[in-house]
């Protein structure tokens, strides 16, 4: 059976708290969830504060942009909740 919503976004969170900021491609393999699926949730996650998106220019590996997502207070205090 697949998970809930809520149960996704806190799997995200539970990731972000390490206080770094983790690409999709992170997220996704930590998450165990398709690239699509994380974008969704990390949209919806910015949404209520919980995170921040940011776009990066060039990755070192394949010099394409990438996107980093953090956590914010908000999203700590969102994740104590869940």
């Amino acid at each position: 059976s697949g998970r809930t919503s809520l149960e996704i976004k806190k799997e995200i969170l539970t990731v972000l708290k390490d206080g770094r900021p983790h690409s999709y491609a992170e997220l996704e393999r930590r998450v165990n969830s398709n690239w699509q699926t994380i974008r969704m949730h990390c949209k919806e996650l910015k949404i209520f504060d919980s995170v921040i998106i940011e776009q990066k220019k060039n990755h070192e590996k394949n010099n394409r942009s990438y996107f980093e997502v953090s956590i914010t207070k908000q999203g700590r205090e969102v994740l104590k909740r869940l």
